[in-house]
């Protein structure tokens, strides 16, 4: 592992703030309220996500562990709506997450 940002968390975090107005673009159009858990699951997967892209970051494992568990959850609650990229967000937050404690491993 080389340089100093793991492309595959940092991709999950915009994928996961990408969606933050896009949910609220699909539920306005529905003519409904947009929950604000959410919206404040996506925000907080996002920002764990990008920080723990770096790979120098103290708490890296416990960030990427937060934005797995978050995207795959509200992906698995969204999956006939906005669903299907959350879980791939969280795809590549968990393989960041499992590299990165395979390499702590060693």
């Amino acid at each position: 592992m080389t340089g100093r940002v793991d492309p595959l968390p940092l991709a999950g975090g915009v994928v996961a703030l990408a969606m933050v107005p896009l949910y609220l673009l699909v539920v306005s159009s529905q003519g409904n309220g947009a929950a604000l858990w959410v919206v404040v699951a996506l925000v907080v997967a996002g920002l764990c996500a990008t920080y723990g892209a770096v790979r120098r970051s103290p708490q890296r494992l416990v960030a990427l562990g937060v934005s797995t568990v978050l995207l795959v959850g509200v992906g698995v609650l969204g999956i006939l709506s906005i669903g299907l990229p959350l879980l791939v967000a969280g795809a590549l937050c968990l393989t960041g997450l499992v590299r990165s404690s395979a390499a702590a491993a060693v």
